[in-house]
């Protein structure tokens, strides 16, 4: 990233080719022992820059070099004298350091939530998407069908997690797809994303489901949260196994063996969509609100 000293300067916030810096020059240049008057700053601008520097220019840079400690002035007399060196420049360097390497750490988490995010992208979306801006007429979803564990991950994440906000409630069930998918689908980070943008969850889980190891942690922090309630069924027996998104559609698990769901939009199918959420939702309320995910 670095290929040499200047551009760790530049990422410092030092400017090689900047006002600045021709300041700091013709400081060091004209203090000596006792220090630069404006006047020596100017007169050394001219060499250096082969023409007359401005002065409210040169003023502005002199009074932000002293605000970030690059330089400093003594007013006690009648001119004003300023000074730099080593010391000044080393202080600087040194504070900046560490704030540089937050700031590449907060980078580094954005990219890799970016790239959190590319990994879900369903393409079959984004065309469609432009396809809409191209005619200018909204296309309608079509059922899609998903076979195997990532492809129904990436399923739900385009249709359901990703388009959630605020108001909308995802019903979700569990069990289905094994540990490894409720660890997906519970995934921490994801979940509270979507409670801070003021999604409402219900996740009903089976009857006899117990919680994996690796989401114990998961759960109970989940469980304190607004807006997330996780129920047991008290049937042994699911009617649907689903993930849906308010009434407008719906990820419905066809096989768990081989794994497959499809996606139904609303106005495809609107009463088997209508008929599971009133299922879950019957299964969901009727759970005692006692009954604990906990083990």
């Amino acid at each position: 990233m670095f290929q040499n000293d200047e551009a760790v300067l530049e990422f410092l916030g030092i400017d090689l080719n900047s006002v600045n810096i021709d300041i700091l020059t013709a400081i060091i240049q004209t203090q000596g022992l006792t220090g630069s008057t404006f006047n020596d700053i100017m007169s050394k601008l001219h060499l250096l820059r082969g023409k007359k520097a401005n002065e409210s220019l040169v003023y502005r840079g002199l009074s932000e070099l002293q605000k970030i400690g690059l330089v400093t002035i003594d007013e006690s007399g009648y001119k004003h004298i300023y000074n730099t060196g080593f010391d000044h420049l080393d202080r600087v360097l040194r504070e900046r350091l560490p704030e540089s390497i937050n700031r590449l750490r907060a980078e580094l988490r954005s990219i890799e939530q970016s790239q959190k995010e590319l990994k879900q992208v369903d393409t079959t979306i984004l065309a469609q998407y432009l396809i809409e801006i191209l005619t200018g007429e909204k296309q309608k979803r079509k059922s899609r069908f998903a076979l195997g564990a990532q492809s129904i991950l990436r399923l739900i994440s385009s249709e359901v997690f990703n388009v959630a906000g605020n108001a909308d409630t995802i019903r979700m069930s569990l069990g289905w797809g094994g540990t490894e998918m409720d660890c997906v689908l519970l995934d921490i980070e994801n979940i509270q994303e979507l409670t801070s943008a003021g999604v409402e969850l219900r996740v009903l889980v089976p009857h006899d489901w117990k919680v994996p190891s690796s989401l114990l942690e998961n759960i109970r922090g989940l469980s304190d949260r607004e807006k997330i309630w996780f129920r047991r069924r008290i049937h042994t027996h699911a009617t649907y196994q689903f993930v849906s998104l308010n009434d407008n559609s719906l990820i419905m698990v066809t096989s768990e063996e081989p794994l497959s769901a499809s996606y139904i939009p609303h106005y495809l199918n609107h009463v088997i969509i209508l008929d599971a959420l009133r299922t879950f939702d019957r299964e969901f309320f009727d759970a005692s609100l006692t009954i604990e995910v906990l083990p």
